[in-house]
């Protein structure tokens, strides 16, 4: 029986894990490269990207001597006579590993195999065929199905967004060119009262000078906005003290400190208030309506959107075609010998279903804790192939001895880097050897079982037939022949292999929803926090809400 990438078939939930050996990529060698290129993949210079074109024009010796010296010091020390082609260190060869191997890449020419979109994407270190960084404006939505459909869903969902707060603006257009005329708010244009008026005749020139450009700034930022800027105070003769405004009215009076003020006439106490008196009769036939059709606008289209989300994450499914679109994943295996088997699956489908030929069937068994160990070992081993000069040159078999050879880790970078030495790496190394030696001996359940068939047309018509809502899952216990060892089967498609991440796989159920319920609490306070500090300014000034 052939076996099925286990990349391919392990599901993101709760015990759905493949017994996983978690090697490292094998990077292409000097001698597997060509031999033209100066650092390997002989990239042209129109596809490095915009740092790495900087680094090698301050670097080139060829350069300023200062600029160059400066940047890259290296070349500067180097002696003439030695030959140093194959230990010294190079600016340029570091950059191109960012490329080829952080940022994701895709096949040059723009020819796709996938039904939907424009670019495939590139192995990690691709070096037997062109690759290029995927264009900024001219790659296709479809195409970031590539990095997940979370990806693709969130891109596609920030466009809709955009372009939905681009449509409801032109909706208010008519709105905002009233308010930034002089007919609704005169003020802006600078018929208040001169602040500068009470200063020295010396002081008042540079005075008006900055309130100038603190006038122009504000009016540029409150423009087409209903922030009232034209404002004037008025005697008033009763009702105006705090006495009169009991309950919610003077709780909520808008910018107690800079709308209300006392003075003293004739021994008599006067109170002032600030009155708007920008025109609002003009637009008040317009404004309502264009107001309530755009909030009905966006409500439905926000509806529309999250509808028919379903029909998207088919588009980008579809748009990526991988071995889960020909898979399916049986979530409870009955708890017997039988289920170990992939004969015994492969004959139960072929059997069961007609015209059916599965190519390939993976046991999933429950030991995340030891896929996690795997997992936490290889990060520990590439932590300590950083920390050498040429980590080609790591045997993990004589770890101790490379170790000794190291310089001391600097104490600021334990310190603020909070990294761990190398000789505390090579203890965390030996204590996961022996936690995975010992999760090797232990005998495990299957989890899930995963079953490969040769057509997408197959996995369909399985899913069809097997897949049911889980409250009227006993609605097919009447068809015996889809029921195996008198278990009805759970099955579904599995998660993209993207969508697996290995350190979270033995999280338990209370921990994801503490951290939830954690990440719940501190959203609701940041939005209580915001409503206190906007409640603050509009106490000290109306005009700061405008902001």
């Amino acid at each position: 029986m052939k076996e099925k990438d286990e990349n391919a078939s392990v599901s993101s939930p709760v015990k759905r894990v493949m017994s996983l050996a978690l090697s490292q990529r094998s990077l292409p060698m000097a001698g597997d490269l060509k031999n033209d290129s100066i650092t390997g993949y002989n990239d042209e210079l129109s596809d490095m990207t915009i740092g790495r074109r900087w680094a090698r024009s301050l670097s080139s010796p060829s350069g300023c001597c200062c600029i160059s010296d400066c940047y890259n010091p290296s070349h500067r020390e180097q002696d003439e006579e030695e030959d140093t082609s194959t230990s010294e260190p190079s600016l340029d060869k570091a950059w191109e590993y960012f490329e080829h191997q952080t940022l994701p890449r895709c096949l040059a020419g723009g020819l796709s195999d996938s039904i939907l979109g424009k670019y495939d994407r590139a192995e990690i270190g691709e070096h037997t065929k062109k690759t290029m960084l995927y264009p900024v404006w001219s790659t296709p939505m479809e195409d970031m199905a590539d990095f997940g459909i979370g990806v693709g869903l969130y891109f596609s969902t920030l466009r809709f967004l955009a372009i939905l707060s681009l449509f409801a603006a032109c909706i208010n257009i008519p709105n905002m060119f009233y308010f930034a005329s002089e007919d609704y708010d005169a003020g802006r244009n600078g018929n208040q009262l001169d602040p500068c008026i009470a200063w020295p005749e010396w002081v008042a020139s540079s005075c008006a000078v900055g309130v100038g450009i603190r006038e122009k700034a504000k009016s540029w930022l409150l423009l087409g906005t209903a922030v009232c800027s034209n404002t004037q105070w008025e005697m008033c003769l009763r009702d105006c003290g705090e006495e009169y405004w009991k309950g919610k009215s003077w709780q909520s009076f808008p910018g107690t400190k800079d709308r209300l003020a006392t003075g003293s006439m004739d021994d008599l106490n006067i109170t002032f208030l600030k009155r708007n008196i920008c025109n609002i009769e003009e637009t008040s036939m317009m404004y309502g309506p264009l107001i309530f059709s755009t909030v009905i606008i966006v409500m439905t289209a926000i509806y529309y959107w999250i509808y028919s989300q379903k029909k998207r994450i088919e588009l980008f499914d579809n748009a990526e075609h991988s071995s889960t679109d020909y898979t399916i994943e049986i979530n409870n295996p009955p708890k017997t010998d039988s289920s170990f088997s992939p004969d015994v699956w492969k004959k139960w489908f072929e059997v069961t279903f007609d015209d059916m030929e599965v190519a390939a069937c993976t046991i999933a068994l429950d030991n995340e804790q030891l896929i996690q160990a795997l997992a936490n070992r290889r990060s520990l081993i590439m932590k300590l192939q950083n920390e050498l000069e040429r980590p080609e040159d790591f045997d993990i078999d004589h770890m101790d001895d490379i170790v000794n050879h190291l310089d001391e880790m600097p104490k600021w970078k334990r310190i603020f880097c909070f990294a761990a030495s190398p000789k505390r790496l090579v203890e965390a190394i030996k204590n996961q050897t022996a936690v995975i030696s010992t999760l090797s001996e232990k005998d495990y359940a299957v989890a899930s079982v995963f079953v490969t068939f040769q057509t997408q047309v197959q996995q369909k018509e399985v899913l069809g037939k097997l897949l049911v809502p889980a409250f009227c899952s006993r609605r097919k216990l009447d068809y015996k022949k889809y029921i195996y060892e008198g278990t009805i089967l759970k099955v579904s498609e599995p998660a993209e292999p993207s969508a697996i991440h290995w350190w979270d796989l033995n999280v338990a159920a209370w921990k994801r929803s503490s951290k939830r319920f954690i990440t719940t609490l501190i959203s609701f306070a940041m939005i209580l926090i915001s409503v206190c500090v906007i409640g603050y300014l509009r106490s000290v000034s109306s005009a700061l809400s405008g902001y």
